[in-house]
Protein backbone atom coordinates (compact mmCIF):
# COMPACT_ATOMS: atom_id res chain seq x y z
CA UNK A 1 0.00 0.00 0.00
CA UNK A 2 1.48 3.14 -0.89
CA UNK A 3 0.29 7.33 0.41
CA UNK A 4 -0.32 10.27 -1.76
CA UNK A 5 2.64 12.85 -2.12
CA UNK A 6 2.39 15.55 0.86
CA UNK A 7 2.04 19.28 0.48
CA UNK A 8 4.83 19.74 -2.03
CA UNK A 9 3.17 18.64 -5.03
CA UNK A 10 4.57 18.79 -8.67
CA UNK A 11 8.15 18.91 -6.97
CA UNK A 12 11.25 16.58 -5.89
CA UNK A 13 11.37 18.10 -2.70
CA UNK A 14 10.65 15.66 0.11
CA UNK A 15 7.27 16.59 0.91
CA UNK A 16 6.35 15.83 -2.81
CA UNK A 17 8.04 12.76 -3.50
CA UNK A 18 7.97 10.81 -0.11
CA UNK A 19 5.30 7.97 1.00
CA UNK A 20 4.70 5.80 2.82
CA UNK A 21 4.26 2.06 1.57
CA UNK A 22 3.46 -1.13 3.59
CA UNK A 23 2.91 -4.53 2.42
CA UNK A 24 1.45 -7.35 3.67
CA UNK A 25 2.43 -10.91 2.72
CA UNK A 26 2.49 -13.20 5.80
CA UNK A 27 2.66 -16.25 3.79
CA UNK A 28 5.60 -15.44 1.20
CA UNK A 29 7.80 -14.91 4.31
CA UNK A 30 7.30 -11.48 5.35
CA UNK A 31 6.98 -11.63 9.08
CA UNK A 32 4.54 -8.60 10.71
CA UNK A 33 5.95 -5.78 12.35
CA UNK A 34 8.98 -6.35 10.04
CA UNK A 35 11.10 -2.91 9.60
CA UNK A 36 13.31 -2.20 6.56
CA UNK A 37 15.49 0.64 6.67
CA UNK A 38 16.16 0.61 3.04
CA UNK A 39 15.32 3.15 0.11
CA UNK A 40 13.17 1.74 -2.50
CA UNK A 41 10.59 3.44 -5.08
CA UNK A 42 7.75 2.50 -6.47
CA UNK A 43 9.14 1.44 -9.84
CA UNK A 44 10.35 -1.47 -7.59
CA UNK A 45 7.27 -3.26 -7.02
CA UNK A 46 7.05 -4.96 -10.39
CA UNK A 47 10.32 -6.76 -9.97
CA UNK A 48 9.72 -7.23 -5.63
CA UNK A 49 6.44 -9.01 -6.72
CA UNK A 50 7.79 -11.36 -9.33
CA UNK A 51 10.36 -12.31 -7.02
CA UNK A 52 7.97 -13.23 -4.00
CA UNK A 53 6.14 -15.11 -6.28
CA UNK A 54 8.27 -16.52 -8.02
CA UNK A 55 8.00 -15.73 -11.41
CA UNK A 56 10.91 -15.48 -13.79
CA UNK A 57 11.75 -14.95 -16.72
CA UNK A 58 13.18 -12.12 -19.69
CA UNK A 59 11.37 -8.67 -18.51
CA UNK A 60 12.52 -5.07 -18.35
CA UNK A 61 12.31 -2.82 -15.23
CA UNK A 62 14.20 -0.46 -13.97
CA UNK A 63 13.12 -1.32 -10.50
CA UNK A 64 15.46 -3.49 -8.16
CA UNK A 65 13.53 -6.25 -5.69
CA UNK A 66 13.60 -5.38 -2.21
CA UNK A 67 12.29 -9.30 -1.88
CA UNK A 68 14.72 -10.25 -0.11
CA UNK A 69 15.50 -7.33 2.77
CA UNK A 70 11.69 -8.01 3.42
CA UNK A 71 11.92 -11.90 4.28
CA UNK A 72 15.09 -11.29 6.12
CA UNK A 73 17.10 -12.93 3.19
CA UNK A 74 19.61 -10.20 2.50
CA UNK A 75 21.02 -7.35 4.48
CA UNK A 76 20.59 -4.92 1.69
CA UNK A 77 19.57 -4.43 -1.94
CA UNK A 78 22.74 -2.99 -3.17
CA UNK A 79 21.60 0.33 -3.84
CA UNK A 80 23.83 3.82 -3.97
CA UNK A 81 20.57 6.07 -5.36
CA UNK A 82 17.66 6.62 -6.08
CA UNK A 83 16.52 8.75 -9.28
CA UNK A 84 13.25 10.99 -9.00
CA UNK A 85 12.02 13.48 -12.07
CA UNK A 86 9.43 15.99 -12.35
CA UNK A 87 8.70 18.66 -15.05
CA UNK A 88 11.99 18.88 -15.91
CA UNK A 89 13.27 18.75 -12.05
CA UNK A 90 15.18 15.92 -10.98
CA UNK A 91 16.54 14.66 -7.37
CA UNK A 92 19.20 11.99 -7.01
CA UNK A 93 19.01 10.82 -3.45
CA UNK A 94 21.70 9.09 -1.80
CA UNK A 95 21.27 5.64 -0.63
CA UNK A 96 24.29 4.25 0.93
CA UNK A 97 27.94 5.23 1.76
CA UNK A 98 29.00 8.64 2.19
CA UNK A 99 26.19 10.33 0.26
CA UNK A 100 23.60 7.91 2.09
CA UNK A 101 22.14 11.28 3.82
CA UNK A 102 22.61 14.06 1.00
CA UNK A 103 20.07 14.44 -1.72
CA UNK A 104 21.00 16.60 -4.65
CA UNK A 105 18.79 18.87 -6.52
CA UNK A 106 18.75 20.03 -10.37
CA UNK A 107 16.35 22.20 -11.36
CA UNK A 108 16.52 23.17 -15.49
CA UNK A 109 17.18 27.02 -16.27
CA UNK A 110 15.40 26.76 -19.92
CA UNK A 111 12.35 24.66 -18.86
CA UNK A 112 11.50 25.55 -15.60
CA UNK A 113 8.85 23.11 -13.09
CA UNK A 114 5.46 25.15 -13.97
CA UNK A 115 3.20 21.90 -12.28
CA UNK A 116 4.45 23.22 -8.65
CA UNK A 117 2.06 26.31 -7.58
CA UNK A 118 3.19 29.23 -5.72
CA UNK A 119 2.45 27.61 -2.54
CA UNK A 120 4.79 24.95 -3.02
CA UNK A 121 7.33 27.60 -4.80
CA UNK A 122 7.40 29.84 -1.86
CA UNK A 123 8.00 27.11 1.12
CA UNK A 124 11.75 26.21 -0.01
CA UNK A 125 14.27 28.98 -0.18
CA UNK A 126 16.41 27.93 -2.65
CA UNK A 127 13.54 27.16 -5.17
CA UNK A 128 14.74 27.93 -9.19
CA UNK A 129 18.56 27.46 -8.04
CA UNK A 130 20.19 25.16 -10.96
CA UNK A 131 22.22 23.07 -8.07
CA UNK A 132 20.75 22.02 -4.76
CA UNK A 133 22.24 19.95 -2.11
CA UNK A 134 20.66 18.99 1.24
CA UNK A 135 21.85 17.26 4.47
CA UNK A 136 18.48 15.06 5.04
CA UNK A 137 20.15 13.93 8.10
CA UNK A 138 19.58 17.17 9.82
CA UNK A 139 17.76 19.69 7.35
CA UNK A 140 14.18 17.35 6.25
CA UNK A 141 12.83 20.79 4.98
CA UNK A 142 15.37 21.37 2.46
CA UNK A 143 16.02 24.25 3.81
CA UNK A 144 19.85 25.15 3.46
CA UNK A 145 21.27 24.78 0.13
CA UNK A 146 24.68 22.96 0.87
CA UNK A 147 25.84 23.46 -2.78
CA UNK A 148 27.03 26.94 -3.18
CA UNK A 149 28.79 26.98 0.16
CA UNK A 150 30.82 23.34 0.20
CA UNK A 151 34.37 24.00 0.75
CA UNK A 152 36.49 21.93 -1.23
CA UNK A 153 37.17 18.33 -0.01
CA UNK A 154 34.63 18.17 2.82
CA UNK A 155 31.90 15.48 2.73
CA UNK A 156 28.76 17.58 0.87
CA UNK A 157 31.42 18.59 -1.95
CA UNK A 158 31.97 14.82 -2.13
CA UNK A 159 28.73 14.53 -1.88
CA UNK A 160 27.66 16.99 -4.69
CA UNK A 161 30.03 15.62 -7.06
CA UNK A 162 29.08 12.05 -6.84
CA UNK A 163 25.63 12.63 -6.92
CA UNK A 164 25.77 15.10 -9.86
CA UNK A 165 27.37 12.54 -11.96
CA UNK A 166 25.14 10.08 -11.35
CA UNK A 167 22.46 12.60 -12.40
CA UNK A 168 24.61 13.07 -15.72
CA UNK A 169 24.50 8.97 -15.81
CA UNK A 170 20.84 8.62 -15.54
CA UNK A 171 20.52 10.85 -17.97
CA UNK A 172 22.87 9.17 -20.69
CA UNK A 173 20.63 6.01 -19.47
CA UNK A 174 17.30 6.98 -20.35
CA UNK A 175 18.44 8.30 -23.55
CA UNK A 176 19.96 5.10 -25.16
CA UNK A 177 17.68 2.77 -22.67
CA UNK A 178 16.65 0.21 -25.23
CA UNK A 179 13.58 -0.87 -23.19
CA UNK A 180 10.60 -3.38 -24.01
CA UNK A 181 12.45 -3.45 -27.34
CA UNK A 182 12.45 -7.26 -26.97
CA UNK A 183 10.15 -10.18 -26.64
CA UNK A 184 9.07 -10.26 -22.45
CA UNK A 185 7.79 -13.50 -20.81
CA UNK A 186 6.94 -14.81 -17.60
CA UNK A 187 6.65 -18.03 -15.86
CA UNK A 188 5.17 -17.90 -12.52
CA UNK A 189 7.18 -21.52 -10.54
CA UNK A 190 4.34 -20.83 -7.64
CA UNK A 191 2.03 -18.37 -5.58
CA UNK A 192 2.28 -18.82 -2.19
CA UNK A 193 -1.67 -18.69 -0.71
CA UNK A 194 -1.92 -15.63 1.49
CA UNK A 195 -3.43 -15.99 5.30
CA UNK A 196 -4.57 -13.29 7.92
CA UNK A 197 -1.82 -11.65 9.83
CA UNK A 198 -1.27 -7.85 10.66
CA UNK A 199 0.95 -5.63 8.10
CA UNK A 200 4.12 -5.54 7.86
CA UNK A 201 5.92 -2.16 6.24
CA UNK A 202 9.08 -1.16 4.53
CA UNK A 203 9.83 2.57 4.42
CA UNK A 204 8.66 4.04 0.85
CA UNK A 205 10.39 6.80 -0.06
CA UNK A 206 13.89 7.98 -0.63
CA UNK A 207 15.35 10.27 2.23
CA UNK A 208 14.60 10.25 5.88
CA UNK A 209 14.29 7.63 8.49
CA UNK A 210 10.59 5.74 8.58
CA UNK A 211 8.08 7.91 10.49
CA UNK A 212 6.02 4.72 12.37
CA UNK A 213 7.02 1.27 13.99
CA UNK A 214 6.39 -0.39 11.05
CA UNK A 215 7.40 1.45 7.63
CA UNK A 216 9.86 1.81 4.42
CA UNK A 217 11.13 4.54 2.45
CA UNK A 218 9.79 4.85 -1.44
CA UNK A 219 10.26 7.28 -4.30
CA UNK A 220 9.13 7.53 -7.65
CA UNK A 221 12.06 6.73 -9.78
CA UNK A 222 15.16 5.12 -9.77
CA UNK A 223 18.73 3.85 -10.97
CA UNK A 224 19.89 1.36 -9.39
Amino acid sequence: MLSDNGEAKGSVYEYGVRTLQHVRYPSGGIAAGTIVNERVSNVDLAASLFALIGATGTYDTDGVSWAAVATGAAASIGRSHLVVEMANDFAIIGASGATAEYKYIYQDQTNANRLANAMVTSKYPSWGTEDQLYDLSSDSQEASNLAASAATGSEAASALATLQAAKSAHVTYVTQNPCCSGTMALTILSAPKASPSSPTSLPSSPSSPPASPSLLPASPSLLP
